[in-house]
């Protein structure tokens, strides 16, 4: 009697424990498919997000060094004639025509390559450079020039894949000539989009993209720096700055 208690016990256990349906194990795996799908879509974004994040932040850092080194020395340009050699919008620098600061402009691209040159004094306390003129004295007056130059395509590199320079020249002055025996160019950007440069005159009370008076420095001059993209080449990062004299 006990033992067909047990039995019958047993085979009632049994049947109460059924497995899952074939609709139940679909249900479940469509469930599980949609939940690693999304799971996927948020993981694709979070890494865009931080690839556009991590591209923002290094072309963030590199146009704030360049613009923080080109407020520094332009704040250091002097009322130093140019050296009598350089040319000025075409026009070589005469003792009757003494220039302070050059700014140039190339309007025939797509973006503006312009190009500044002035003079420093005191500079070796903040340029790399220092120099030791004929006499063995420490020369602290430079001509600094800052232009855009072409870069030599790559290996891999199409003929539309041009790229450009930002380019630093540094030659020390002595007896108001340039030695250019101790000329150093750093190039201070690969990539550069735009270098642009405008001055405010207050005695016409206007700006403009170029600058070649006489006797004179601007009140102001408003440069602006764009660099492309390293992930995607048509996004533009840009920094505007002012320095006023």
């Amino acid at each position: 009697m006990i033992k067909y208690y047990f039995k019958s016990r047993i085979n009632k256990k049994l049947a109460s424990e059924q497995g899952f349906t074939f609709v139940e194990i679909v249900m479940a795996i469509s469930i599980l498919a949609i939940m690693m799908v999304t799971t996927q879509g948020i993981l694709i974004q979070i890494m865009r997000g931080t690839k556009t994040l991590n591209e923002v932040r290094d072309a963030d850092l590199i146009l704030n060094n360049v613009t923080n080194r080109l407020n520094r020395e332009l704040s250091l340009a002097q009322n130093e004639s140019l050296p009598l050699e350089t040319e000025c919008n075409s026009n070589t620098v005469t003792d009757g025509y003494k220039i302070f600061i050059c700014g140039e402009t190339n309007e025939n691209k797509e973006f503006r390559h312009d190009s500044i040159s002035f003079m420093s004094r005191k500079a070796k306390q903040y340029l790399r450079g220092k120099y030791i003129s004929k006499s063995k004295q420490i020369s602290d007056l430079v001509y600094i020039k800052y232009r855009v130059e072409k870069a030599q395509r790559e290996k891999g590199e199409k003929i539309g894949d041009d790229k450009y320079w930002l380019i630093r020249d540094e030659i020390p002055v002595v007896n108001k000539e340039l030695q250019k025996d101790y000329r150093m160019t750093f190039p201070v950007i690969k990539g550069i989009t735009e270098l642009k440069f405008r001055y405010y005159d207050k005695d016409e009370e206007k700006w403009q993209d170029v600058w070649d008076k006489r006797n004179n420095l601007p009140s102001l001059i408003e440069f602006t720096i764009k660099i492309p993209g390293s992930n995607n080449q048509e996004k533009i990062y840009q920094h505007t700055s002012m320095v006023s004299f």
